[in-house]
């Protein structure tokens, strides 16, 4: 809840560094004219370390629910026997440590939902 506050504190201090005229109210933004002159590096800086520390603690979050779906899916694998489903939870963990690196997490976390949706259509039903 602090990153959040930080965050909307920085961009209410970027916007009224960039639209000079601007009196607060969120609505009257559209009709303003943005002046990029008055802008320099340190006021740009604290509104692009909150974003980045919000999207440090998003991929943070992401790495520990990735740890948890990975260790449910191993014991789904394990108990119908398909080996899909483990597969499928270590590539989305892989997925969510990777995509700090160029998206190449994202694709891996496509990859494992196909595989996971293939390993639900494998599941044999029970003999009664």
């Amino acid at each position: 809840m602090l990153i959040i506050i930080v965050v909307l504190n920085s961009l209410t201090d970027f916007l009224y560094a960039l639209f000079p005229d601007w009196n607060g109210d969120w609505t009257t933004l559209s009709g303003l004219t943005p002046d990029p002159s008055n802008l320099s590096l340190d006021q740009i800086m604290p509104f692009l370390a909150g974003i980045f520390a919000v999207f440090i603690v998003l991929w943070v979050f992401s790495i520990i629910s990735a740890f948890f779906v990975r260790r449910s899916l191993r014991t789904l694998s394990i108990k119908s026997g398909v080996g899909l489903f483990s597969t499928a939870g270590l590539l989305l963990l892989i997925g969510a440590v990777l995509i700090i690196l160029f998206g190449i997490g994202l694709i891996l976390i496509w990859i494992s939902a196909l595989l996971l949706a293939i390993a639900f259509f494998k599941i044999r039903p029970q003999q009664v």
